[in-house]
Formats: C-alpha cells, sequence, structure tokens
C-alpha cells in the first residue's frame, strides 16, 4: 500500500508541475491576447478617429473654396499686374517729358551763352 501511496503521490506531485506549467503558458498567453478591455478602447479610439476624419464632401467643400480663393487671387494678381504697367507707362512718360524739357532748357542757355559771348 505505501508503494501505491508512493506512486500516488509522485503523480500528484507530476500534476502539480503539469498545472503549474499551464498557468505559467497561460500567462504568457494572456500577454498576447487582447482582452474586452482592450476591444472596447480600440472601438472608442477607432470612434473617436471617425468623428474627426474628414468626409469626402468636407474634402471637396475645401477643394471648391481653395479654387474659388484661387480664382480670387489670380484675378487680383492680374488686375495689380495692370495698373503696375500702367503706372509704369505713365512715370515714363513723365520721365521723357523732363527730359525733353531738360534738353531743350539746356539748349537755349547754351545758346543763349554762346550768343553772350560771340
Amino acid at each position: 500500500m505505501d508503494e501505491q501511496i508512493s506512486k500516488l503521490d509522485k503523480r500528484l506531485t507530476s500534476v502539480e508541475n503539469e498545472v503549474e506549467t499551464l498557468r505559467a503558458v497561460r500567462q504568457e498567453i494572456r500577454l498576447c491576447i487582447a482582452s474586452k478591455e482592450d476591444f472596447l478602447r480600440l472601438e472608442n479610439h477607432i470612434a473617436l478617429l471617425h468623428e474627426q476624419a474628414a468626409t469626402k464632401q468636407d474634402v471637396q467643400r475645401l477643394e471648391l473654396n481653395l479654387t474659388e480663393r484661387q480664382a480670387t487671387l489670380e484675378k487680383n494678381v492680374a488686375n495689380d499686374m495692370g495698373e503696375l504697367r500702367l503706372q509704369i507707362t505713365r512715370l515714363e512718360l513723365r520721365i521723357l517729358r523732363w527730359l525733353i524739357g531738360t534738353v531743350i532748357s539746356v539748349s537755349g542757355i547754351i545758346v543763349a551763352v554762346v550768343k553772350f559771348w560771340v
């Protein structure tokens, strides 16, 4: 009977060791497997991202808005360039008038000086 008890004791010890091994393996597996809380957090995070994400309509509205702004800016730049060209042309004309007036004045002064000395 002692022999049977000894065998049972060895088997029980063996089973206890295997149970401990299985517990350790289970613990390692738990670290790798997602829990319900993990899934809930992930779902909440996805819902938050979904709320904050732009829809196709949002992107289309933004694109339309940017296209309108670009057209307005191009129109304004074209108008400004036209005004600038006009101002440059007027300035060139003023400079040309002053230059011609200066040349005529200097020529008149030179002629007067020459007649005075001769």
